[in-house]
């Protein structure tokens, strides 16, 4: 259960980062 909270986490985190570097232009 730990172990994969820490998955999501880090698949939460590469989510956002690549966000991150999309175009403010979408929002």
């Amino acid at each position: 259960m730990f172990e994969e909270k820490l998955s999501l986490k880090g698949d939460l985190k590469e989510g956002f980062d690549l966000a991150m570097e999309l175009p403010a232009d979408d929002k």
